[in-house]
C-alpha cells in the first residue's frame, strides 16, 4: 500500500504535501517581494508557463521559518466539495483538528452551501495560531464560480495571521477589486520572475557550465530570462561545455520552445528514457511501481535518472516516491503524442487503473478507467463507493462519476440511481429525485433484480420523499411496506437525523409531520411505530415533535415533560438535531414564565452539551438565540458584540442554515432603531421563506415587519403585513409565534381589531391572541427600563405617556394632541396593560423610577 492511510485513499496525500525542492537557486527580486508579502494577507504570483513560479516560491519557503502548507491544484479540483476538503486537509498541520471540525459540514448540502466550513476555518485559524503561509499552486485551473465565490468570502474574513499565496498562469478570477484589500495585496509578475544576467550565470554554473560573460548576455538576450528556455538549453548541451556547443544552443533557442524541447532536448536522452517518457507522459502522477506495471521496466531507476538529469520531473513528496512531469513539458509532449495514439492511451489508463485498484487507490482507479472508457471496470468500483459516500452524505462525487458513464450503465444500476435520487433530495431537486426512483421501479418491472437491502432502501427513500412533499398517505404506505420486510435487513440501522441545522422542527425539512400530528395524532403514532421498528435507538424526535407542538399551541405544562424526555433520548443517542431544539424550547418556556436567568442557563447548558459533537454551527445558532433572550432586557451590548463576531451582514446570502441568525440580526437592527436596515433584511428573508414555503418563518418575519412599520409610523404597511401573518397563523394553528413578541404584539393586535369589526374566524383568532398575549406579559416579568418602554409603546402611546407624566389630564391630552377623548382613554388603557400597572398613579411612579 506504499505507506498509504485511509485518509490517503479518499484524498491524495501528494496534493497537500509540499513538492520536493530539487536543485533550486535563490531568486533575488521574487524573494524580496515574497519577504515583503509577510506584512500582507494575499500574494499573487502570476506568469505564463515556464517562468519558475513554483520553484521561486519553494526556494523562498525553504529559507523561511514560518509554518507553511501547500495545496497543488488540478482540473478535478473544480468539484467544489473536493476543493474545500483539500483546502481543510492542507491546513491540518497548521491547526491540528481542523479537518475533524469541518468534515461534518461536507456531509450536508445546506450546511456546505451556507459556508459553515468557512466560518469554522476563520474562527479556528484565528485562535492560538502563529503567523503562517498557505500556498495554492496552479490556481488558474480553478474555473468553478462557486469555488471562486467561496474563496472570495474566505479572503474577506481571513485572519491577519494568515498569508495566502496564489500561484497562477493567469490573473486571478477572484473579484479582487471588491475585496477592498488596500495594502493587503502583493503581486509578483513575469518581470519579477525573469532571470537576470547574474542569476543566469549562477544557473549554468550550478550545472557545471562556466560561461563567459558574453555568452551569458547572449543567453539573456535570446531567452529574456525565461526559466524553461534556460533548462532546455542546459539539457541540449548534454556533456558538451565548449563555446561552440553554446553557440549551437542559441540557434536552437530561436525556435519555438516546443520544437526545441522535441528536437534538441529529447534527443539528448537515451532511447530507454525516451520510450519511458512517451509511455508515461499521460499519467497525472508517477511512482516506480506504477510505472513498472504500466510500462514493464524498472520504474524507480528511470524516474531517478530523469529527476537527477533534468528539471522537468517534479517530486510530490519528501521521499521522492511520487513525481509528476512539469506542466509545460507534459502539455507539449501530450499534444505531440496524442494524435493517432487513442488506443495506446486508453490501454495506458486501463493498466494504471488496474494498479491503482490493486493498491487501494479506488478513487484514482475510477478516474483512470473512465479515461480509458473501460466502463465495465469503472461501474462496480463506483457502486462499491456509493455506501460510504452516501453515509457521509457526499453523493456529488458519485453523481459526477456516473455522469461520465453511458446512460445504459447508470439506468441498469439501482445503486447509482438510488444515489442520484438521494443527491437530488439533498439539493432540493425533488422532481429529479422522483424521476430517478421511478426509473428504478421501471427497471425492476422489466426484470432487473433488486436485492432485499436495495428494495428496503427504495421504500425508505420514497417515504422520505413523500414526507418532504407533504403526501402523507403515500409516505405512510411506503414506510409500512419497508417495516414489513425482513427486519434483519435493517436490524442495526442507525436513526435518520431529521434536523441538521434548525433551532425548531417547525422549520426543518420534515415540518409536515406537525400537520399529521395536528390532524390525527393516531396516524402520527402509527407512523412513528413503523419507523422505530427499523432503527435500534430512539433519538428523541417523537417526543420533540409532540413537545414543540404543545408549546406552539400554548400548552406549556404539557410541553415540558415531553421536551425533557426528548433531551434524555437525544443525549443517549448522541443526536444534536433533537437535543438543541428541545433545550431551546425549554428555554422559551422558562422565558414565558419570567425565568430569564433560567432560560439563559439552559442555553449555556446546551452549548456545553453540544461541544462534544464538534459541529460548531450549533453554537452559532445557540449564541443567536441567546442574544434574542438578552434583548428582552434592553441589553444591546451583547447584541452589538454578537453582530460583530457573527460576520453577518444586511446582504449576506439567505439559506436555511443561516435563516435564524439573519432573523436575530434583523431583531438587533430593530432594537437599535435601524428600521430601514431591518425592513430591507426582513423583506429579503420574506422572499426566501415564501419561495421555500417555510410558514413558521413567514409568520415571525411578517410580525417583525409589522413591528418595524409600526415603529416607523407606517400603520398602513404594518396592517398589511400583520393581516398576512394572522391568516397563516390561523391556518397552521400557531399561538406562541405571536404571543412571544409580548408588548409589541399587543399593539399590533389592537391595531388589527380596531380596523376589523366583523365577526369572523380571523377576528376571533386575533381576540384570542390578544388575551393570551396580555396574560403572557403578566407572567413574563420583563424588567422595565427606558429601552423596554421605547420598544413596548407605539409612537402615539409615547406622546400620551409623556403628557401623562407631566400631569396633563385626559381632556388636556386630547386637546394638545388633537384627539377624541375616547381615543386618549384607549391609549392610556393600552399603556397600562403593556407596563403591567392598573392606574395612572402606578404608571407615573413606575416611569419616574426607570
Amino acid at each position: 500500500m506504499y505507506g498509504k492511510t485511509l485518509t490517503d485513499i479518499e484524498l491524495i496525500k501528494t496534493k497537500y504535501s509540499k513538492p520536493g525542492s530539487g536543485k533550486l537557486l535563490p531568486r533575488k527580486v521574487s524573494s524580496l517581494k515574497l519577504d515583503a508579502s509577510l506584512s500582507h494577507r494575499l500574494t499573487l504570483v502570476t506568469a505564463p508557463a515556464g517562468y519558475g513560479k513554483t520553484s521561486a516560491v519553494l526556494n523562498w519557503l525553504d529559507n523561511n521559518s514560518l509554518p507553511h502548507s501547500w495545496l497543488s491544484i488540478d482540473q478535478d479540483d473544480n468539484d467544489v466539495l473536493l476543493f474545500w476538503r483539500y483546502f481543510c486537509v492542507a491546513l491540518e498541520t497548521i491547526s491540528p483538528g481542523i479537518v475533524k471540525d469541518t468534515e461534518y459540514v461536507f456531509s450536508s448540502y445546506d450546511l456546505f452551501r451556507s459556508n459553515i466550513h468557512l466560518s469554522i476555518l476563520v474562527n479556528r485559524l484565528s485562535e492560538n495560531c502563529p503567523d503562517f503561509i498557505l500556498v495554492l499552486d496552479d490556481f488558474h485551473l480553478i474555473t468553478n464560480p462557486a469555488i471562486l465565490d467561496g474563496l472570495y468570502r474566505f479572503i474577506r474574513y481571513m485572519p491577519s495571521n494568515m498569508h495566502l499565496i496564489l500561484i497562477s498562469r493567469a490573473d486571478s478570477r477572484l473579484r479582487l477589486a471588491r475585496l477592498d484589500l488596500n495594502d493587503e495585496l502583493v503581486i509578483i509578475g513575469r518581470d519579477d520572475l525573469c532571470f537576470d544576467v547574474d542569476e543566469i550565470s549562477q544557473f549554468f554554473r550550478a550545472r557545471g557550465y562556466h560561461l563567459h560573460n558574453e555568452d551569458v548576455r547572449r543567453i539573456e538576450s535570446h531567452t529574456e530570462g525565461w526559466a524553461a528556455a534556460l533548462v532546455a538549453i542546459t539539457l541540449s548541451l548534454g556533456n558538451h561545455t565548449g563555446r561552440q556547443s553554446i553557440a549551437r544552443s542559441f540557434a536552437s533557442s530561436d525556435q519555438v520552445i516546443e520544437n526545441y524541447l522535441a528536437e534538441d532536448v529529447f534527443t539528448q536522452w537515451t532511447r530507454g528514457q525516451q520510450a519511458f517518457i512517451e509511455k508515461t507522459i499521460f499519467l497525472d502522477k508517477l511512482c516506480g511501481p506504477l510505472c513498472e506495471a504500466v510500462v514493464g521496466c524498472n520504474g524507480d531507476q528511470l524516474l531517478m535518472e530523469l529527476y537527477e538529469s533534468n528539471g522537468f520531473l517534479i517530486p510530490l513528496d519528501g521521499e521522492n516516491f511520487w513525481f509528476r512531469y512539469h506542466h509545460l513539458f507534459a502539455e507539449l509532449f501530450r499534444r505531440r503524442l496524442k494524435s493517432g495514439n487513442a488506443s495506446f492511451i486508453q490501454d495506458l489508463y486501463r493498466k494504471s487503473g488496474r494498479w491503482m485498484q490493486e493498491n487501494g487507490f479506488h478513487n484514482e482507479a475510477i478516474e483512470c478507467y473512465l479515461k480509458a472508457e473501460d466502463y465495465d471496470e469503472a461501474l462496480p468500483l463506483i457502486e462499491q463507493q456509493t455506501h460510504s459516500f452516501a453515509r457521509r452524505r457526499e453523493c456529488s462525487r458519485i453523481v459526477a462519476w456516473s455522469n461520465k458513464l453511458p446512460l445504459e450503465y447508470t439506468k441498469n444500476s439501482p445503486r447509482l440511481m438510488m444515489t442520484r435520487a438521494v443527491h437530488a433530495m439533498e439539493t432540493n431537486d425533488l422532481q429529479s429525485a422522483s424521476k430517478f426512483l421511478e426509473q428504478i421501479e421501471a427497471a425492476a418491472r422489466e426484470g432487473s433484480v433488486l436485492s432485499n437491502r436495495n428494495l428496503t432502501s427504495l421504500l425508505l427513500t420514497k417515504a422520505n420523499l413523500f414526507l418532504i412533499q407533504g403526501d402523507f398517505k403515500k409516505c405512510f404506505q411506503s414506510l409500512i411496506a419497508a417495516a414489513a420486510r425482513d427486519p434483519d435487513t435493517f436490524s442495526t440501522r442507525k436513526y435518520l437525523d431529521l434536523n441538521l441545522y434548525d433551532v425548531s422542527l417547525y422549520r426543518c425539512t420534515y415540518h409536515n409531520l406537525f400537520k399529521i400530528l395536528r390532524k390525527n395524532s393516531g396516524t402520527f403514532n402509527k407512523l412513528v411505530v413503523s419507523y422505530q421498528s427499523l432503527i435500534n435507538e430512539k433519538p428523541g424526535f417523537t417526543s420533540l415533535f409532540e413537545g414543540e407542538f404543545c408549546y406552539e399551541t400554548g400548552l406549556l405544562d404539557e410541553a415540558l415533560p415531553k421536551l425533557l424526555q426528548a433531551v434524555e433520548e437525544a443525549t443517549n443517542a448522541d443526536c444534536p438535531g433533537a437535543l438543541v431544539p428541545a433545550m431551546v424550547t425549554i428555554a422559551k418556556i422558562q422565558r414565558a414564565r419570567g425565568n430569564r436567568t433560567g432560560a439563559l442557563t439552559s442555553v449555556d447548558d446546551c452549548l456545553r452539551r453540544t461541544e462534544k459533537y464538534q459541529k460548531p454551527h450549533w453554537a452559532y445558532l445557540l449564541n443567536a438565540f441567546k442574544v434574542r433572550l438578552q434583548m428582552d432586557t434592553g441589553d444591546v451590548t451583547e447584541a452589538n458584540k454578537w453582530m460583530e463576531e457573527s460576520r453577518l451582514g444586511l446582504y449576506h446570502e439567505i439559506t436555511p442554515v443561516r435563516e435564524y441568525e439573519m432573523i436575530v440580526l434583523a431583531r438587533c437592527f430593530i432594537s437599535s432603531q435601524r428600521y430601514d436596515e431591518a425592513a430591507i433584511l426582513l423583506n429579503r428573508i420574506l422572499v426566501f421563506a415564501e419561495e421555500k414555503k417555510r410558514n413558521h418563518t413567514l409568520v415571525e418575519v411578517l410580525n417583525l415587519l409589522s413591528i418595524t412599520a409600526d415603529r416607523s409610523n407606517n400603520e398602513q404597511q404594518a396592517a398589511i403585513h400583520f393581516g398576512k401573518s394572522l391568516s397563516i397563523g390561523l391556518k397552521e394553528g400557531y399561538v406562541r409565534s405571536f404571543v412571544d413578541e409580548l408588548a409589541p404584539m399587543v399593539s399590533l393586535l389592537e391595531m388589527y381589531l380596531g380596523r376589523h369589526h366583523e365577526k369572523d374566524k380571523l377576528t376571533n383568532y386575533a381576540k384570542k391572541l390578544l388575551l393570551l398575549t396580555e396574560e403572557a406579559i403578566k407572567h413574563s416579568r420583563l424588567p422595565l427600563n427606558r429601552d423596554t418602554v421605547e420598544k413596548s409603546l407605539t409612537p402615539a402611546e409615547k406622546k400620551v405617556l409623556r403628557l401623562m407624566v407631566n400631569a396633563y389630564t385626559n381632556n388636556e391630552i386630547a386637546q394638545e394632541l388633537g384627539l377624541a377623548l375616547i381615543t386618549v382613554k384607549v391609549y392610556t388603557s393600552s399603556i397600562y396593560k403593556k407596563l403591567g400597572v392598573k392606574n395612572r398613579a402606578q404608571c407615573i411612579k413606575l416611569i419616574k423610577n426607570v
